[in-house]
């Protein structure tokens, strides 16, 4: 393969992998904002569950259906504004939401939950769900910018045919310095992201 065409592979891998870093990298903190759906819902479980306590206390049973706690406001739905689901088994009950697609199964924000268990296996946000229902278009296209930024600076930087003729601590030095540059302006393109009072 010619060296140019190494040149433009690895520069795009590169650009590529500093997109995805980039976008990752603010996966954490949008993660804790879809949370809130989850808390949302655990909160008025929690109401849910004062209102059933209650109810046992008078009638010395658990309530056939939510409906006879009549529950104002709100509280007996979930944050997608679907009916909490209620189950019972004897003296057992449950408090259930299906998640954002109000299906039951599901994973990421789809993944069913129970008050008594709000983060289950298969809950965490998956990657498309992420790019679909959080990340916004200007945290995208600022990825977007320093994935290119990068892949550009990794192509006036790499040259394979200096490879073997330059030495490796030269080598090294030019690659901490395109990393040193690339953290740098993705740290500018971030802070010019975030709007203001954030």
């Amino acid at each position: 393969m010619k060296p140019i065409y190494i040149r433009i592979v690895a520069s795009c891998l590169f650009g590529l992998a500093v997109t995805l870093l980039a976008l990752l990298a603010s996966a954490d903190s949008a993660i804790g904002k879809l949370g809130t759906g989850r808390l949302f819902t655990w909160s008025n479980m929690h109401v849910i569950k004062q209102a059933i306590e209650e109810y046992q206390k008078e009638k010395h049973a658990l309530p056939a259906s939510l409906n006879a706690l009549q529950i104002r406001g709100g509280y007996d739905r979930d944050a997608w504004n679907r009916p909490v689901i209620y189950t019972k088994a004897g003296t057992r009950y449950t408090l259930a939401s299906y998640g954002m697609d109000g299906k039951p199964g599901g994973v990421g924000l789809d993944a069913d939950f129970t008050y008594d268990n709000i983060h289950p296996k298969g809950s965490r946000i998956t990657f498309s769900q992420y790019l679909l229902y959080v990340a916004t278009s200007e945290l995208e296209f600022a990825a977007c910018i320093s994935g290119v930024l990068a892949g550009f600076l990794c192509f006036r930087v790499f040259h394979p045919d200096r490879i073997a003729k330059t030495h490796k601590v030269a080598l090294l030095l030019q690659f901490a310095a395109l990393l040193f540059v690339t953290a740098i302006t993705a740290t500018i393109i971030t802070i010019l992201h975030i709007p203001i009072g954030h």
